[in-house]
């Protein structure tokens, strides 16, 4: 079907046309400037690409869909109206300027914010979760709710920064062949407490009074009434000392 109105000077093709070769070799940049709109469903069975740099005969190879052209994006856009969710969002494939990141994110585009971003480069398996629910930072196999792997001390940063009006201050959680560890950042890279490899179980151990044991796994409650520290050890009276000596307390 062609139909052409010289009073608005426009111009159909109907689907068929195309398909028939009826427009030559023109591709679709030169013979068709203006917008298509079918109000039925639009099947495609072979592969779909979209991008003003999409070529005839373009190797699709598996692809079902691409996007080919130097700024790429999708947009979700809800028009629902009233109490019906309505928030818009885009997939956004790298930045539009010269020498700018090269990520792949999903944009709030409705708050204007980038709640998920990845940067090209990530090595694999930077962020995973498996068929249990568990989340693995840096594995493939996370074996518990959070599991992070790395080739020198996995750790953990918790950040103020500042932003709630709150004094900036760092703290990190680790641990590798030497320690665990917790490290004050911001105070010079403080450890105010460390674990050893191998230290036995119970070598502190808070009971649910408060209780202090250390080497017992069952501290008791003398007659004074504060939580007090129990040593497990064979020479009692030793550590007792010491003890006294850093804590400054009877026990």
């Amino acid at each position: 079907m062609l139909r052409l109105e010289s009073a608005g000077k426009r111009f159909a093709a109907t689907a068929a046309m195309l398909a028939a070769g009826l427009l030559g070799t023109f591709n679709a940049r030169q013979a068709i400037a203006w917008d298509q709109v079918f109000a039925d469903d639009v099947i495609v069975q072979g592969s779909l690409g979209v991008g003003v740099d999409t070529v005839n005969n373009e190797a699709f190879g598996a692809d079902t869909i691409r996007i080919k052209e130097n700024n790429l994006r999708i947009h979700f856009d809800d028009t629902s109206v009233g109490t019906f969710p309505a928030n818009d969002w885009r997939i956004i494939v790298n930045e539009t300027t010269d020498g700018a990141l090269n990520h792949f994110s999903i944009e709030d585009s409705t708050a204007s914010s980038t709640p998920f971003r990845i940067v090209a480069g990530a090595p694999n398996n930077s962020l995973l979760v498996d068929d249990n629910g568990n989340v693995g930072f840096g594995t493939a196999s996370p074996a518990l709710e959070l599991h992070a792997v790395d080739g020198d001390t996995a750790a953990l940063r918790l950040e103020q920064d500042g932003s709630g009006g709150f004094t900036p201050h760092s703290w990190d959680i680790a641990g590798n062949e030497t320690n665990f560890f917790i490290r004050d950042v911001t105070s010079g890279s403080r450890l105010p407490f460390r674990i050893r490899p191998g230290a036995p179980t119970s070598s502190i151990d808070i009971a649910a009074d408060g209780d202090v044991g250390l080497g017992t796994g069952s501290p008791c409650r003398p007659a004074a009434c504060r939580p007090h520290l129990r040593c497990g050890w064979t020479h009692r009276s030793v550590h007792r000392k010491r003890l006294r000596h850093h804590l400054g307390r009877r026990l």
